[in-house]
């Protein structure tokens, strides 16, 4: 027998994380460059990390939610960890937080390089939200001129990283095996030397010095 008073689970959003609470308020004031409050953006770039890897560790996640508070902010890495925010969260919004003295071409170069790859695969996130033609100015090139040769890079870094973290072992005559050299997803791991080759020529002569990222 239906019992006629039972209703549906009403379809609410879970509860918000420490990290997503924290970014909220630290960026509370903030406003995109089309007007919209910059929140939108931070959860943007979370829904596109979790739906291309729905895997990405909760640090990872939280990283999304941070990851403009050290370039926007007056918030310092020291801070970050006395308001809880894990050691490995902190590390990958440091790696994606461009030194102002770099450009953003070196900078991208740099990471495909020898970023962790969480990190890439965050900025790859960021990269798509920046990408949206609903949030181009009019008359601006940043897409052509900045976004799609970065994702290009990254993208490539991306897929040749479980190619260059092999390395041949042969055990006998005529056999061969394959066998990781480090752990891919570990944030310790040094990954410069694995991705090297990856990197196309991203750093030309005419460097992209725009500030945002």
């Amino acid at each position: 027998m239906t019992d006629d008073n039972s209703s549906a689970v009403p379809d609410v959003a879970p509860p918000a994380t420490p990290a997503e609470k924290l970014a909220r308020r630290l960026h509370a004031e903030q406003l995109d460059r089309g007007g919209r409050p910059y929140v939108e953006h931070l959860a943007a770039v979370v829904g596109n990390l979790l739906r291309r890897w729905p895997e990405a560790p909760v640090a990872v996640v939280d990283a999304a939610w941070l990851h403009d508070v050290l370039e926007d902010t007056e918030t310092t890495p020291e801070s970050l960890l006395a308001e809880g925010v894990a050691a490995r969260a902190v590390a990958i919004v440091q790696t994606l937080t461009r030194p102002r003295d770099v450009t953003y071409r070196a900078w991208i170069a740099r990471l495909a390089r020898g970023g962790d790859i969480w990190a890439i695969r965050l900025k790859l996130a960021d990269i798509e939200h920046n990408s949206d033609p609903a949030r181009q100015l009019p008359g601006s090139d940043i897409v052509e001129r900045r976004y799609r040769p970065a994702q290009r890079v990254l993208e490539k870094a991306l897929v040749a990283r479980p190619v260059l973290g092999c390395v041949a072992r042969r055990s006998e005559p005529g056999s061969s095996a394959y066998r990781p050299r480090v752990a891919l997803d570990d944030p310790v791991a040094d990954h410069a030397s694995l991705s090297r080759q990856s990197t196309v020529a991203f750093v030309g002569k005419n460097a992209d010095s725009d500030v945002n990222g």
